[in-house]
């Protein structure tokens, strides 16, 4: 059993129960609200709420669909270039925000701090001064005593953590660049208002 950011990859039934309903013309449960009264009602289409939203750091009540729709996780696999097998593995671990009216994803498996802005600051925390004592000359401080969202390599030196340098950038609302991607929304599936996979 394929194991992906921590999580095992059951394989890709539910994906492929979209497809099929598709296919035989049932309506998707991913299908975006009516245009006309939309903003009432909400967006069950993740990409037409981030077009509406704008930017927003999480999906607010307007959004009324499922946290980890199987196309989006589909395009997510994608995007992050993993085993199309693993994709509904990924689902529990899906997060997403909108930048800009566009839908940027991250994947919290492998401890990754998706929903934490990156960590500027220049004092050590009580992990790495617990490392340091332990390993006082150590030339790396990993990240479980440093910490996973901060943007700066750590070593220690006489006992007291010190900043090597800054290795990790941060976007325009503060969250860590390297683990975010935005994901394309691609073309309908099964017609104009079908879920949407390349």
């Amino acid at each position: 059993m394929t194991t992906v950011f921590g999580f095992r990859a059951g394989g890709h039934r539910r994906l492929g129960a979209v497809l099929v309903a598709c296919l035989l013309g049932a309506p998707s449960a991913a299908a975006p609200a009516a245009p006309d009264d939309a903003s009432a009602r909400g967006w069950r289409d993740p990409f037409a709420y981030c077009a509406a939203a704008g930017t927003i750091d999480a999906p607010d009540a307007r959004y009324r669909g499922t946290p980890a729709p199987p196309e989006l996780v589909a395009r997510v696999a994608r995007v992050f270039e993993l085993p199309a097998d693993s994709a509904q593995a990924l689902a529990p671990g899906l997060v997403w925000r909108c930048v800009d009216g566009r839908l940027w994803a991250c994947v919290v498996g492998a401890n990754l701090p998706c929903s934490t802005r990156g960590d500027t600051g220049h004092t050590p925390s009580t992990g790495m001064i617990g490392y340091c004592g332990d390993n006082p000359e150590a030339e790396f401080i990993p990240a479980y005593a440093a910490g996973r969202s901060t943007v700066f390599d750590w070593r220690c030196r006489e006992g007291k953590p010190e900043i090597i340098a800054r290795t990790r950038g941060t976007d325009a609302r503060g969250f860590l660049q390297e683990i975010w991607r935005e994901i394309p929304p691609g073309r309908p599936l099964c017609g104009s208002g079908g879920p949407e996979l390349d």
